[in-house]
């Protein structure tokens, strides 16, 4: 290709784009990647301004994207930070990313002095070869033969693309490359940062925090490299003005790509990014008159973009196999989902696209069989006629009164407040927060109401130790933690690391996992008590681990082996913990009393006088049923197919494990608190069998067990249940969904 460049600005100007509301982000970002990549090659070109100095240039993109991002979210405060970015987080994530992002720019905009726009972006079309190849090493992707190929393919394209070159620089081509790497490893970085970490931030605020960062790390390379070379020559002058449109147009730019992303989807992004590169190429060789493109060049381009079809193509068809509920947690990490919508693991064997992808409906068509089980257990199928008229519920977080109003305009509908349940509105039943900003900047919480009376009735105190014996999802284990503050301890226990998982993404969106320690346990056999004042704690051991011994401060980095075993794990489906596995801890804040503990201390087991004096304050037993009481959950089913009913509520072996699993769970939280405590147990169904019989049954071998009144439930719309002092909401009197409710204390004995 023979190199001519020419003013940008001769062709169409770059605010033509600003020009029409109604452009998509899309459609904005090809005209805009081809005049940046112009008006970069303009600036660093001999022949025009002449300001041969890449780092500079990019530094100076970084100083003001950072004083932009600065000005917006301090001085202006249009745009609010998250919250949620800690010093383990930075350190272990913004810092490779802003390192990647700087080395990118230096990079890429280097190789402009030396190669054509057009053959830059031919050599970019290597990415997707270094993204696989780095995601590979960092478990994120798996080899296999069919992708070797197609990253084959993808190589050979690139090859023949440098071959057809008229005149090729191999420096150019060097510094290119280098970028394509800094780029993937950048890529990579950033979906560890998002699903690994769960930390999810907007555009603002991630610029915010890298931008700074990639101007430190350009600093130092512009101090040694290039600033000598500037003092020294006299012969570059960079006007104001196109300093200053240079530096809009690249943080535009990045906007524009972000955007693009957050509207459609990473997969949507890649198989645009190839549109967006041929868009590239031919406009810098048609309309500005950059290149002169060579047949060879061209046949290159597409065996390497034919490539990249086919790996999109390949990704496109693997997605719908994979692990649907660990795609439920990848969505909920990215706040795409409810996390009150996760539900259990196991894949159901039918869905909507089984009958033509209909919508849940109002009024649910029950099969016979749930029609027959309704029936057994006494229940009014009409219950489930009033999925319609149930409002959904939402909790504000503390603190987050004042911003109500900016709520109710982004999710467009008012909130009406819950008299009887501090902290919680009711919104209308089709309203969808799992999109908002709100949702997503950790100001509400998606629970059902009577979910959130089940924890008022515990009544946490300042100071307690609480146990939540079935922790996952997550949204009552917040709303303990909420409860807690800065005082207490808080322990959550759950048989399925994956769902356990999502509930430590839970209390690090909403900044509540400092008092917390969680356990991959079964709920049944748990034995650990709250950290106490004769466990061993080694002094000055604070953040130092010796033989691992002791405990450190909680980092998210994991060991190369632990990221293979959790790889093997994830390839066979969920986990669930079995019943002679140690528990697993899987995290604990930095005040939760584990930093400094001996570990034989903390992990060894319980015996019955040992709890009555030092076990917990309060414990929740949510257990697993049926689910038959909750209307959304019962929807689901219409959605997943009812074959998947019969097999998790319908099955009569299954249903008759749980029962067992309920009063099993019910003893062992009871047995783990201390005289003077209070425990509340509680499920989602409407049975007699899984509520009052399991209540009977334990009552009947725990003479310390006492029932206790809930006084709060004078003011609460329920009933009682069959055995006094329980409580039983429902749809047709609670408007929430099902659940009931028994609240014990332990006697001495």
């Amino acid at each position: 290709m023979e190199r001519v460049v020419h003013n940008p600005f001769t062709s169409t100007s770059l605010f033509i784009l600003l020009r029409s509301g109604k452009l998509t982000s899309f459609r904005c970002l090809v005209p805009l990647l081809a005049h940046h990549v112009q008006l970069l090659s303009w600036v660093l070109s001999s022949k025009e301004i002449n300001f041969p100095y890449p780092v500079a240039l990019t530094l100076l993109h970084m100083v003001f994207s950072s004083v932009v991002c600065f000005a917006i979210t301090k001085v202006f405060k249009i745009i609010k930070i998250e919250e949620g970015m800690t010093t383990d987080i930075y350190i272990s994530s913004v810092i490779p990313i802003g390192a990647m992002f700087a080395m990118t720019l230096w990079l890429g905009n280097s190789a402009y002095l030396y190669i054509s726009v057009a053959f830059a972006q031919m050599l970019k079309a290597i990415m997707p070869v270094a993204v696989f190849l780095l995601g590979a090493a960092f478990g994120l992707e798996e080899m296999s033969y069919k992708m070797l190929s197609i990253m084959s393919v993808i190589s050979v394209g690139v090859i023949v693309a440098s071959v057809g070159e008229i005149t090729i620089s191999w420096v150019g081509v060097v510094y290119q490359m280098g970028g394509v790497v800094a780029e993937a490893l950048r890529l990579i970085f950033i979906e560890i940062f998002l699903k690994k970490k769960g930390v999810k931030l907007n555009l603002i605020s991630m610029m915010y925090y890298v931008s700074p960062c990639s101007a430190v790390c350009l600093f130092i390379p512009w101090l040694f490299l290039e600033k000598p070379k500037m003092d020294d020559s006299i012969s570059w002058n960079f006007p104001p003005f196109t300093l200053f449109l240079n530096c809009l147009c690249t943080f535009i730019l990045n906007m524009s790509v972000f955007l693009v992303i957050s509207r459609t989807s990473a997969l949507t992004a890649r198989v645009t990014g190839v549109v967006r590169d041929w868009s590239v190429v031919l406009l810098s060789a048609a309309i500005f008159a950059d290149t002169q493109l060579t047949f060879i060049n061209i046949i290159g381009y597409a065996i390497a973009i034919a490539g990249v079809v086919a790996y999109n193509n390949h990704k496109l068809k693997v997605k719908p196999q994979a692990n649907p509920q660990q795609g439920d947690e990848n969505k909920f990490l990215l706040g795409e989902i409810d996390p009150e919508r996760m539900e259990e693991p196991d894949c159901p064997e039918g869905s909507a696209s089984d009958r033509g992808g209909e919508r849940q409906t109002a009024s649910l068509p029950l099969p016979a069989a749930f029609l027959e089980f309704l029936s057994e257990n006494g229940l009014d199928p009409a219950v489930y006629s009033m999925a319609a008229t149930i409002p959904r519920y939402i909790r504000l977080k503390p603190g987050m009164e004042s911003q109500i109003a900016e709520i109710e305009a982004e999710l467009k509908c008012g909130l009406e407040k819950v008299s009887w349940l501090p902290g919680f509105y009711a919104i209308p039943p089709e309203i969808q927060i799992a999109g908002s900003t709100a949702y997503q900047q950790g100001k509400i919480y998606g629970i059902d109401a009577a979910s959130g009376a089940a924890i008022l009735a515990l009544d946490v105190l300042p100071g307690d130790h609480v146990l939540d014996l079935c922790a996952a999802p997550g949204a009552k284990l917040c709303m303990l933690a909420d409860t807690l503050g800065t005082t207490g301890s808080l322990t959550g226990v759950d048989v399925a690391k994956h769902r356990l998982a999502a509930c430590r993404t839970m209390l690090q969106k909403y900044c509540l996992g400092d008092r917390t320690r969680l356990f991959v346990a079964d709920g049944t056999l748990f034995s650990i008590l709250p950290v106490n004042s004769r466990m061993r704690r080694m002094e000055g051991s604070i953040g130092v681990e010796e033989n691992g011994s002791t405990f450190r401060e909680w980092t998210s980095r994991r060991s190369w082996k632990d990221r293979q075993k959790t790889k093997k794990a994830n390839a066979n489906g969920p986990q669930h913990l079995l019943a002679t596995s140690e528990p697993e801890l899987i995290y604990y804040g930095k005040h939760s009393g584990l930093v400094g503990l001996c570990k034989s201390d903390v992990f060894c087991p319980s015996v019955d006088d040992e709890a009555c004096t030092s076990g917990y304050d309060k414990v929740l037993v949510d257990a697993e049923c049926t689910h038959d009481g909750s209307i959304k959950h019962i929807q689901k089913f219409e959605f997943w197919g009812w074959k998947t009913l019969d097999r998790r509520v319908l099955d009569a072996e299954r249903t008759e494990n749980l029962l067992q699993l309920q009063l099993h769970l019910l003893t062992n939280g009871f047995k783990l608190l201390k005289t003077g405590g209070s425990l509340v147990y509680s499920t989602c169904s409407l049975t007699v069998a899984q509520n009052e019989s399991v209540v009977q049954q334990f009552l009947s071998t725990h003479p310390s067990a006492d029932l206790q009144k809930i006084d709060l439930a004078d003011n609460w719309p329920c009933r009682s249940g069959g055995v006094p002092k329980t409580l039983r909401f429902d749809p047709a009197v609670s408007q929430t969904s099902g659940l009931f409710v028994a609240k014990f204390s332990k006697l001495p004995t």
